[in-house]
């Protein structure tokens, strides 16, 4: 009995170590079993600990430090100035001597011719006053013989020029030549007549009579040449009316004889640049020069006629030998 229940209390002493920690059982013949127990490792870890620091303010003392006084006297110093003494020729300071009196005299020469000059211009300010005086004096003394009558007549100046105006070249004359095959050319009487709206622009109408060359075959031919006058350049004072101007427009040519050897027209065009030289007196000379293009039109039934009017260039001279303006 004592026995079992010996057991049964060593069997829960086992029991409840083995739950806690590691317990085994050891026997040894001879000498009967034992319980050895191993205990369980035990860790342990502090909890954190934070330990926050309370603000600290430390004001410092005010420090005043007062300087001690310090007294320097610095010590005298004697210097004495070594005497310098140099020695001079003779002959240098009479030069110096002599150039500082020729610069004395030149100053008091410039001093009294500018004193001369000046009493000059005073006295002929003073006599030229005196002449002004008496001639007011004269002219305030004589009656105006004009006085209470209406002014004179006042002619425009000479740069004036009146538009509209009418330009006529009444003595002029002209050449003409076209290239190709038989050297046709004119020659003979070009009015130039010119409608001028402004100084700028102005309508050409510049008749023509020539007679007309062709091979050996020559015919009279009378020409309408209406065209647009633009000038370029003008005259200045006694010159006004001068002018330099450009010209262009059409070409009508009708010949007035040679029956079926020519065609029944010519037409083309020109384009030329020209002067005219005017005085105040409306009269004048000029010179002009154009580029031709021309063609016949009609009656091409002839052998003649569709070779003289095959397509053309050529050029003209026209000299305005007297010119007359009119307004």
């Amino acid at each position: 009995m004592s026995a079992r229940l010996l057991a049964t209390l060593t069997g829960l002493l086992v029991m409840g170590i083995s739950s806690v920690a590691s317990a085994q059982i050891v026997c040894v013949p001879g000498q009967g079993c034992k319980v050895q127990v191993t205990p369980p490792p035990v860790t342990w870890k502090p909890p954190p600990v934070t330990v926050q620091p309370p603000p600290v303010t430390v004001q410092p003392p005010p420090v005043t430090v007062q300087p001690p006084p310090v007294s320097w006297q610095p010590p005298p110093v004697n210097w004495q100035t070594p005497q310098v003494q140099v020695q001079v020729d003779p002959t240098v300071q009479a030069q110096l001597a002599w150039k500082a009196e020729l610069d004395r005299r030149a100053r008091w020469e410039a001093y009294f011719t500018w004193r001369q000059d000046v009493w000059v211009g005073a006295q002929s300010t003073s006599r030229m006053q005196a002449q002004i005086d008496s001639f007011k004096y004269f002219a305030n003394q004589t009656p105006d013989p004009l006085a209470g009558s209406s002014a004179p007549y006042q002619a425009p100046p000479n740069d004036y020029v009146k538009f509209p105006r009418v330009d006529i070249g009444i003595l002029s004359i002209c050449y003409g030549a076209y290239s190709g095959s038989g050297s046709p050319m004119y020659v003979g009487y070009c009015p130039a007549v010119r409608f001028r709206f402004n100084s700028r622009w102005a309508a050409a109408l510049d008749p023509a009579i020539v007679t007309s060359l062709y091979s050996s075959r020559s015919f009279g031919t009378f020409g309408l040449r209406p065209g647009v006058e633009y000038t370029f350049a003008r005259g200045r004072r006694d010159t006004a009316p001068s002018r330099g101007y450009a010209v262009g427009g059409l070409d009508l040519w009708f010949p007035t004889s040679g029956g079926a050897t020519t065609p029944t027209a010519f037409l083309g065009g020109h384009l030329g640049l020209g002067a005219i030289i005017e005085g105040s007196q409306h009269f004048g000379f000029g010179f002009e020069v154009r580029a031709l293009v021309r063609g016949g039109v009609g009656n091409q039934d002839n052998a003649y006629t569709p070779e003289m009017s095959t397509f053309r260039v050529g050029f003209e001279v026209r000299a305005p030998v007297i010119h007359l303006s009119l307004w």
